[in-house]
């Protein structure tokens, strides 16, 4: 909730990544927010494999928010990524 907030009240793509203790070291988890539009995998895609990680898999949520006389959208993309050379972080 926090993340969604702050991508809302900032107007700006937020980024969070973390390693999840169900996964295990070997898989490291991406969370992109985005404000009111959904991000293209081919433009997100080559940027995450630059950085040096390798995507597992991709989901994709819309999250709505209805107040009174607005409704703000926000794309969570989460990724499930593997470092390229196959080490934890």
């Amino acid at each position: 909730i926090r993340m969604i907030e702050s991508t809302l009240a900032h107007q700006q793509v937020k980024f969070d990544f973390y390693i999840s203790a169900k996964s295990g070291k070997e898989l490291i988890q991406l969370k992109i927010f985005s404000p009111h539009q959904e991000l293209a995998l081919s433009s997100t895609l080559p940027i995450i494999e630059n950085l040096g990680f390798f995507v597992i898999d991709m989901l994709t949520f819309k999250v709505r928010f209805k107040e009174i006389s607005q409704e703000h959208d926000v794309f969570i993309h989460h990724f499930r990524l593997q470092r390229q050379n196959n080490k934890g972080v």
